[in-house]
């Protein structure tokens, strides 16, 4: 073996011995599962009403949902216990109040949506449990960007007697990331409806900013369902 052969193959090696270069957050478009309800693909605003009543008050052209600030926040007309639920959103770049919206489970649980690209992780920033936990990692895209959102949610169990034996759970991944992993959710958060048994639909928050939405779908799961994809067994 010449020289110049055994050197491309020690090069080769030490290449190949190189660990992985970590992943960045980036933006995920899942294509919903067969089992999933699609709530909002593009024109269809059906599964979704105003908080406080009637139609959807949002402007959607171009395949995506945009909210009209002051029109209200909407929720969708099912209410959800354990599930599987992915989104994607845009905040403007200089929206009004850093783009402030947000993913409410239950009406109950908050996930942060702000412009907080490149700042360290706060409780009120993006993907944040708002006012409860901040993320684990820093995974907010700049302003202008399309971002996701992948959540899986456990509902707190209750007795007969509105008794509650178990918190909430959840794992949140944004752009890729891992934020919150099987999270105790112990209260409600920030401006959230007061805890009780019953299920609650989702609420996406009108909060003054034309945050963007498009690729919105759910998938309910039970509760082994719900167990195993937490890493529960």
């Amino acid at each position: 073996m010449c020289r110049t052969t055994l050197i491309c193959l020690v090069l080769t090696c030490l290449v190949a011995a190189q660990p992985p270069k970590p992943q960045g957050p980036k933006v995920q478009t899942t294509p919903p599962p067969t089992e999933a309800t699609v709530l909002f693909r593009g024109k269809d605003v059906s599964a979704w009403v105003r908080e406080k009543g009637g139609d959807p008050g949002w402007k959607v052209a171009d395949g995506v949902m945009t909210i009209e600030p002051k029109s209200g926040s909407i929720m969708t007309r099912k209410s959800y216990g354990d599930f599987r639920m992915h989104l994607e959103f845009l905040v403007p770049k200089g929206a009004k109040g850093n783009g402030n919206s947000g993913v409410y489970i239950q009406r109950r649980y908050e996930v942060q949506i702000l412009e907080s690209h490149g700042l360290e992780p706060k409780p009120h920033h993006c993907g944040a449990l708002y006012r409860y936990r901040k993320p684990d990692a820093s995974a907010a895209l700049p302003g202008g960007s399309w971002q996701s959102f992948d959540l899986w949610f456990r509902a707190p169990r209750w007795k007969a007697d509105g008794t509650k034996t178990e918190d909430a759970r959840i794992t949140v991944i944004h752009n890729g990331l891992t934020v919150h992993h099987r999270e105790k959710l112990t209260r409600k958060t920030g401006a959230g409806k007061k805890e009780g048994p019953k299920p609650q639909p989702i609420l996406l928050q009108d909060h003054g900013a034309k945050v963007r939405f498009r690729n919105i779908w759910i998938q309910e799961l039970a509760d082994r369902e719900i167990r195993k994809a937490m890493g529960e067994g």
